[in-house]
């Protein structure tokens, strides 16, 4: 994550790490939300596109789902 935040704001790993860990969030927060659309678009799939590959590699290793359907509305009355 170091590396990821430091090449992303260009400034050297061991600056970013030297960051206290609330300035660190700040900083990958102004980051990660100034390029959401990048993250979406681009990163997401890729990161989706290789553990699928890794599961396939990995002997007994199953796919998780993506994500699980909406919750159901019970009333509560």
């Amino acid at each position: 994550m170091i590396l990821a935040l430091a090449i992303a704001c260009r400034r050297p790993p061991e600056w970013v790490s030297l960051l206290a860990l609330d300035d660190a969030i700040r900083l990958a927060e102004a980051v990660f939300g100034a390029n959401a659309d990048f993250f979406i678009r681009r990163v997401v799939p890729e990161i989706t596109r290789v553990s699928q590959r890794i599961g396939t590699v990995i002997p007994g290793a199953t796919p998780s789902p993506g994500s699980s359907g909406p919750d159901t509305a019970i009333p509560m009355s």
